[in-house]
C-alpha cells in the first residue's frame, strides 16, 4: 500500500516538473518576439530561463526516483516429510532409454508350494530416463514329449522338413508340446527413474500356489512329462518394451510333517520323485515280529527303505551292525537301502557300504533353518541313486538273458 503511494507522488512530481518546463520555454520564446511594452514583459521574460531549468530538474528526478516494480515473493520452504526432514524435489525425469540390462538374482535355490518366491530385480539403463511400469509373469508349464507319425506315410505340410528328416534316416519325428497349469502377473514397479549406468534393484515377492488348492506339481524332470516353472519379467518404457526370457525356478513340494525334520525332508524328495512314501511304518520280520521304518517308499518297481540317524554325534560301526540286523530280517526286502545321518566313523561308511546301503552323509544336524538346503542334497543324493539302482538292475536283467540263451 505505501509503495502505491509512493508511486503516485512521483508520478505527481513528474507531472509538475513537466508542467514548469513547459512555462519556461514558454516565456522564453515570448521574450523572443516583439515587445510593444518592454517594462511589463522583462519581469517575466527574467523568469522564463529559471522556470525552464526548475521543471527540467523535477522532471530529472522523478524519473530517476521511479520506484522499480515489485519482485515476487520467495517461494515457500519445502514441507517436512514423515521423517522430519525436508523432502526432497522431484527428480526430473529424462527420455526412454536405448539399452536396458536386466538381470534376475533369486534368494533362494529352491521353493516350496505354498510359500513364497522372492529376489532381486536389477535394472541398467545407459542413460538417466524413467521407465513406465514392471511387471512379473509366473507360469507352471507340462510338457511332453509327442511322437509324430511316420513322415512317408502321412506327409508334412513342409517339404523341406520331410526332406531333411527323410535325408537322416528318421521316420518319426519328437515333438515337444507343453501345456499351462498355472499363470500369474503381478506389478513389480511403477513408473521409476533409472539413473545412468548404475544398478536398480527392485524387490518382488510371490505367493506359489498350495498343491491343496490347484493342480500345481513341483518341478519335475526325467522320462514322462516334465514340469517347468518359470519367471519373466517385463520393463516398459513408452513405446519400448525389454524382458529377462523365461527364468528357471527350481519348486519343491512343501516340507512333509513328520515326527522328526530330517524323515519329512526325505519324504518329500521321494515323493517329487515319483514314490509313494509312508513315515514311521510297521513292518513285520521273517518271525512275525514288528519292526518300524523311518521312511518306506514304494513306486517305478522299486522298495526304497531309508534309516534317519538324525543325530549330534557321529555315528559308529554298532549302528550300522544293528541297522543291516533290522533290514536282513525283513519279510518284504527293500530294493534300495539308504541311512542317513550328519556324520559317520570311517569304519561306519565301509560297513554301511559293505552290507549294501547307501551312505548319504549330510555334515550337519537337519533343522527347520537349513530344511531347504538339506532338501536339495537329499533331492541329488536319491535322484543318483536311483539311476544308479535302475541301471544296475537293467543290466543284471540283460545279463540273466544272456546267460539264459547261452551267450555267456
Amino acid at each position: 500500500m505505501a509503495q502505491g503511494r509512493a508511486g503516485g507522488e512521483e508520478a505527481k512530481a513528474a507531472m509538475f516538473g513537466f508542467i514548469l518546463l513547459l512555462a519556461g520555454a514558454a516565456l522564453v520564446s515570448l521574450g523572443n518576439s516583439s515587445a510593444t511594452e518592454a517594462e511589463e514583459r522583462a519581469a517575466l521574460v527574467g523568469g522564463g530561463p529559471l522556470l525552464a531549468v526548475v521543471g527540467a530538474a523535477v522532471l530529472f528526478f522523478a524519473i530517476l526516483l521511479q520506484p522499480s516494480p515489485p519482485r515476487p515473493p520467495p517461494p515457500p520452504p519445502p514441507a517436512p516429510s514423515q521423517t522430519g526432514r525436508a523432502a526432497s524435489p522431484p527428480l526430473k525425469l529424462a527420455e526412454q532409454p536405448s539399452r536396458v540390462k536386466l538381470e534376475v538374482k533369486l534368494d533362494k535355490e529352491c521353493f516350496p508350494l505354498g510359500g513364497r518366491l522372492e529376489g532381486f530385480l536389477h535394472v541398467l539403463s545407459d542413460r538417466d530416463a524413467r521407465c513406465d511400469e514392471i511387471t512379473c509373469e509366473l507360469k507352471c508349464i507340462a510338457y511332453t514329449e509327442v511322437r509324430v507319425v511316420d513322415l512317408e506315410r502321412e506327409g508334412a505340410e513342409d517339404l523341406l522338413f520331410r526332406e531333411v528328416f527323410k535325408a537322416l534316416g528318421e521316420r518319426y519325428v519328437t515333438v515337444k508340446k507343453g501345456r499351462v497349469l498355472y499363470i500369474e502377473e503381478k506389478p513389480v514397479s511403477g513408473p521409476a527413474f533409472l539413473p545412468a549406468w548404475t544398478w536398480r534393484s527392485f524387490r518382488f515377492s510371490l505367493d506359489l500356489p498350495s498343491p491343496l488348492l490347484e493342480y500345481c506339481p513341483p518341478t519335475r524332470e526325467g522320462a514322462g512329462e516334465k514340469v517347468e516353472w518359470e519367471l519373466c519379467f517385463t520393463l516398459r518404457a513408452g513405446n519400448q518394451r525389454w524382458t529377462t526370457g523365461s527364468v528357471p525356478v527350481r519348486v519343491v513340494h512343501p516340507i512333509r510333517r513328520a515326527r522328526e525334520v530330517l524323515e519329512g525332508i526325505i519324504a518329500s524328495v521321494l515323493e517329487e520323485l515319483g514314490f509313494e512314501v509312508r513315515t514311521n511304518v510297521v513292518k513285520e520280520t521273517a518271525y512275525g515280529s514288528p519292526v518300524e521304518v523311518d521312511v518306506w517308499a514304494e513306486g517305478k518297481g522299486l522298495t526304497v527303505y531309508v534309516s534317519c540317524k538324525n543325530w549330534e554325534k557321529t555315528v559308529d560301526r554298532p549302528v550300522i551292525d544293528e541297522e543291516v540286523g533290522r533290514v536282513f530280517s525283513l519279510r518284504e526286502k527293500p530294493g534300495l537301502k539308504v541311512i542317513v545321518a550328519p556324520k559317520f566313523t570311517r569304519s561306519a561308511k565301509a560297513a554301511a557300504r559293505a552290507s549294501g546301503f547307501a551312505v548319504a552323509e549330510l555334515g550337519e544336524k537337519a533343522t527347520e533353518e537349513n530344511a531347504v538346503e538339506v532338501y536339495r542334497r537329499l533331492y541329488e543324493f536319491f535322484k543318483y541313486q536311483i539311476a544308479v539302482h535302475s541301471a544296475s538292475e537293467a543290466y543284471r536283467k540283460r545279463k540273466g538273458a544272456a546267460r539264459e540263451g547261452g551267450l555267456l
